[in-house]
């Protein structure tokens, strides 16, 4: 009986050790959901693709009144969401194609592969800026 109490000992200690290695799954999803200052809505979409490749999507009802030229607005990632200085890697401007709806701003879908990996985007902001003028920003929630 000593001997199968044990095994059994053993054999517990050995699954709870085995059990305590949790894989580094990485994030598979983050959302930035736009209208902090009001004059943007919208949502963008980080989905993890690869170690290396994130792609990102995003959709925006409202706020791109300004201007109908896309190229004017300008989409990055940011560690401080009121400043206009960004990373050069995290910026997302010419990755993203779009054609802008007057008079309403809406936009069409945005989609972009991007080289960089979505746990790199933890702590870090989406904002849409214009002539080096905060237009709206978002906080980056993993999932």
């Amino acid at each position: 009986m000593k001997k199968y109490t044990f095994i059994l000992l053993l054999l517990t200690i050995f699954i709870k050790i085995i059990s305590s290695f949790e894989p580094n799954v990485p994030v598979k999803f983050a959302r930035a959901k736009f209208g902090v200052l009001g004059l943007i809505s919208g949502t963008m979409y980080f989905k993890y693709i690869d170690f290396s490749k994130t792609k990102v999507i995003a959709q925006f009802h409202k706020g791109f009144t300004i201007s109908s030229n896309a190229s004017d607005y300008k989409i990055r990632l940011v560690n401080r969401p009121l400043c206009p200085s960004f990373i050069r890697q995290y910026d997302l401007t010419s990755g993203l194609n779009y054609k802008i709806f007057e008079p309403c701003g809406s936009t069409t879908k945005m989609v972009g592969v991007f080289d960089f990996e979505i746990n790199e985007l933890e702590d870090l902001f989406a904002q849409i800026s214009m002539n080096h003028q905060v237009l709206d920003y978002a906080e980056i929630v993993m999932h």
